[in-house]
């Protein structure tokens, strides 16, 4: 399995694990144009939404649409787990035969709204369907799984390919930042974060608002990746 595909699988399984011990797990459920995700902690809700943006830009998210609601769509087009809501309606048999039918019948109609229950299960499993996928992709063009390994990241600093690097093995939390301060990559010293921590973990265990700015830092390279890797796209157009 691709090694990318593996971790966030893993982080999916044990989120949920943890979420069991609590007694409480995630689910999502749909209504109409929105997701909701609910139970769990709120830091567990988090946690989710992060490996979620992380896998859902990963397979190309839709101009405009929300990274997480991306993901959730798959599922819910993808995933077992998804229950669409059934419903019986009654309706005059002579609307489905002819006119000389007045009798009434049920006619089951199925809603695109319903739940996504065990969230992180069905995460994990689609993403072991995402692996496949691009798997059969790369069996029939190997330059493929290069470009999905290694997005264009011409307009990176090197600081920026380090923090881009290890952001492609750890999706977020004490880890991702205990990987920064092992990969000697220490909080820049200017800006917001002039009077910082002097590492990423001391910065995400105080709190707000650093947990915030270690999230931003990632999510402008990761903007920055996508720039260049669809600049590069056009170019070979």
């Amino acid at each position: 399995m691709e090694q990318f595909w593996s971790d966030i699988e893993r982080r999916f399984l044990n989120l949920h694990n943890e979420q069991v011990s609590e007694k409480s797990c995630l689910h999502a459920f749909k209504e109409g144009d929105a997701w909701t995700v609910g139970g769990g902690t709120q830091n567990a809700k988090q946690q989710f939404e992060w490996l979620a943006e992380h896998a859902a830009l990963r397979l190309g998210v839709p101009p405009g649409r929300d990274p997480v609601f991306s993901w959730l769509d798959r599922l819910k087009k993808e995933s077992p787990r998804y229950k669409p809501f059934h419903s019986n309606r009654k309706r005059r048999k002579s609307e489905l035969d002819s006119d000389e039918m007045c009798s009434l019948e049920y006619e089951i109609t199925q809603s695109e709204d319903g739940p996504i229950e065990f969230l992180c299960i069905a995460s994990a499993e689609y993403c072991v369907r995402c692996d496949s996928q691009e798997q059969t992709k790369r069996d029939a063009d190997p330059r493929i799984g290069t470009a999905m390994a290694k997005p264009a990241a011409s307009s990176l600093t090197d600081r920026e390919k380090k923090i881009w690097e290890v952001g492609q093995r750890v999706a977020g939390g004490r880890q991702y930042c205990r990987e920064l301060d092992n990969a000697r990559i220490a909080p820049p010293r200017k800006g917001v974060w002039k009077e910082g921590p002097r590492t990423y973990l001391a910065a995400y265990n105080m709190g707000h608002p650093w947990r915030h700015r270690i999230e931003d830092e990632k999510s402008k390279i990761r903007r920055k990746v996508k720039a260049a890797k669809l600049a590069s796209e056009h170019a070979s157009e």
